[in-house]
Formats: structure tokens, sequence, C-alpha cells
């Protein structure tokens, strides 16, 4: 019930104004809820607590993200690919690793299976994406000189974060973004990197 102070038109006016800004409140943190949870991917692709198949769908809500049009493999068939994202007719086959520092016959699994894509006239970039927050280790000079060899990408998931995060600042555009990540050998989105290509 409304009370006679509630008539003068200076409070009322007050009043009204008020429940407006707590509207525009609620509606403004639904939205930023929201947007944490279509977000969620950036605090879980790094995690030390993430399983093999959540990381899969976290590296394909990236790339999602950023406008590529990805697929995972049916899980049926784990002798696959682990996701594959395309952009500009240009596609990347990602073969998943979390955890432990891959083993060398490990890291050949993506070019091995897009070698498979390719019978099937299919082309694709084979990429490793590691998940190495667990021993933060990163890939040594053997490694990085056979991917170098069998022409192939290997990529951490915090520097494919940092990446992510450049576009989203604004720091390099989608198409830096892609040329990079469609690299031979060790992709990394340094300062340095990104200078001596801009």
């Amino acid at each position: 019930m409304e009370k006679m102070i509630d008539k003068i038109p200076e409070i009322k006016n007050a009043r009204n104004h008020y429940h407006a800004l707590k509207r525009n409140l609620n509606k403004e943190r639904r939205k930023i809820k929201s947007l944490y949870e279509k977000h969620f991917f950036v605090n879980m692709i790094t995690s030390k607590d993430v399983d093999d198949f959540e990381l899969e769908d976290y590296i394909s809500q990236l790339f999602q993200d950023l406008t590529y049009h990805t697929n995972k493999p049916s899980t049926k068939n784990r002798r696959d690919l682990d996701v594959i994202v395309s952009l500009n007719s240009r596609t990347i086959g990602i073969e998943v690793k979390n955890g432990n520092f891959p083993s060398e016959n490990d890291m050949f699994q993506a070019r091995k299976y897009a070698i498979r894509y390719l019978k099937k006239n299919k082309q694709m970039h084979p990429q490793i994406v590691w998940n190495n927050v667990k021993t933060n280790q990163e890939f040594d000079s053997s490694r990085i000189e056979d991917v170098e060899g069998n022409f192939y990408g290997i990529i951490t998931t915090k520097e494919l974060l940092k990446g992510y995060l450049k576009v989203k600042q604004k720091i390099i555009d989608l198409n830096t973004f892609d040329n990079l990540i469609n690299k031979t050998g060790l992709i990394k989105f340094s300062n340095s990197v990104i200078r001596k290509i801009g």
C-alpha cells in the first residue's frame, strides 16, 4: 500500500528511478553470469583437474568462440583426431594430450590421423595441443625437431590460451591468429613472434 509520503512527486520520481536502476543492475548481473558460463573454458583449458574428454570440449569451444567451424569426431572411434577446426578453407586436425609428457609415439598421432583423411581427399594441418600444467614441462628439442621434419604443429594449452586472449583483446586479429596456428613446428604467440610478422 502506497504511503502518503510517496505521493510527493520528488519522492515518487526518486523511487521510480531507483527501481529502474535496480532492474538494470539485475539485468547486467544476469548478463555477466551468462558471459562467465559461456567463457568457462578459459579457466578450464589450463586446469590440472580437467579430464581428457572435457579438455577436448574446451579446446573445441575456444576455437568456436573465435568463429572457427568445429567438429568432434565420434567418441566411438577413438582412433581418430580429437577435434577438427576450419576457417577460410583451412582445416586443422587436433590431437589433444593431457597431463604427462607425451611420448614420441603420441606425438605422431595427429600426423598419422591426418594422413588417413588425406586418403579421403580431405587435407588438414595436423596439430598436437598439450595441457602441460600438471608437469609444467615444455616440448623438448627432439620433439620440436620431429614436428618440423614431419610438417605439423605443436602447442601447449597455455600458449593456445595466450593467442586466444590476444585476439579477444584486439592485440592481434583473427587472420594473424589463424596464420600462426597453422604453422609447422612449435607454435608461439609471444610478443616477439607477433612483432616479426607485424
